[in-house]
């Protein structure tokens, strides 16, 4: 097992979201707000198994907004999540984001 690290980053303002790894909800917030001064708002770990996997995004509160990435886990794995123009911006990383 692996562990997928997910950052909630940028543009979040009160929102709610939910996130769902291969089709089961890891994780639901009502009030998700970024602390400027670092560029985070929440973050949590999933444990998951190597391969090929997908990760589900929504903002039902913003004209039910979602984003679906693909991704390959073969080792310990970051994602971050930015809200950026009104989109969602996924990125994928093997190293982790660097928070202040």
């Amino acid at each position: 097992m692996h562990s997928l690290h997910v950052a909630l980053q940028e543009g979040f303002a009160h929102d709610a979201i939910d996130i769902s790894l291969d089709g089961a909800k890891v994780f639901t917030a009502n009030d998700v707000s970024t602390r400027q001064q670092i560029g985070l708002a929440a973050s949590f770990d999933v444990a998951t198994k190597p391969g090929s996997h997908s990760v589900e995004v929504r903002l039902p509160r913003r004209a039910n907004l979602s984003g679906l990435q693909k991704i390959s886990v073969s080792s310990d794995t970051w994602l971050g999540v930015s809200l950026r123009n009104g989109q969602l911006d996924i990125r994928v990383s093997t190293q982790p984001f660097g928070y202040m």
